[in-house]
């Protein structure tokens, strides 16, 4: 009994000293949480330091709502758990990474309440997702899904899509994005 209670407690401080290292050393996914005052920031391991024009530290850049707003727009007609059928518009995610000139194999998106998904590089090619910020033709606000809201073509790719694992993927308030 007392050599069960002495793992125990060896498991209760090692688990402490660990997720006390979590909050004084971020990992780098961690880090690409959203900033006050940005409305968009990417962050990429690929990014080199001096690559900070607005400023964004460790290996970051800040899109402003006007560069978002600048890009080609993209429209995915698609109903989802929480609206109905409705036409979403905004740039391709890819589009908005180039903007960034960034690469990798997957992409981490962070929302304002902190819920994050990860997802494949490979599903922009596969899916043309966009960044919507318009939802039949009406701006997102932070209480409607906004600023940006992460969309897929549900209904066209339903079988795949139309799924808990699909339907994670739908990530709303979107302002961080990490790029690995």
């Amino acid at each position: 009994m007392k050599a069960r209670n002495m793992n125990a407690r060896k498991l209760i401080v090692v688990t402490s000293i660990v997720m006390g290292l979590e909050f004084v050393a971020p990992a780098p996914a961690l880090a690409a949480r959203c900033l006050p005052d940005t409305f968009l920031v990417i962050r990429s391991e690929s990014l080199p330091e001096d690559a900070q024009p607005n400023g964004v530290a460790m290996g970051g850049i800040a899109i402003s709502e006007a560069q978002l707003l600048s890009l080609p727009v993209h429209a995915i007609t698609t109903a989802t758990d929480w609206t109905p059928r409705s036409r979403f518009d905004g740039p391709l995610l890819s589009d908005v990474l180039a903007l960034a000139k960034v690469r990798g194999k997957s992409v981490r998106l962070f929302a304002l309440d902190n819920y994050s998904i990860t997802i494949p590089w490979s599903d922009m090619d596969r899916y043309g997702i966009i960044l919507a910020h318009s939802q039949n033709g009406e701006r997102l606000s932070k209480r409607k899904f906004g600023p940006l809201f992460l969309m897929y073509p549900r209904d066209q790719y339903a079988s795949v899509l139309d799924t808990p694992t699909g339907t994670e993927k739908f990530i709303w308030q979107v302002c961080g994005i990490h790029v690995r």
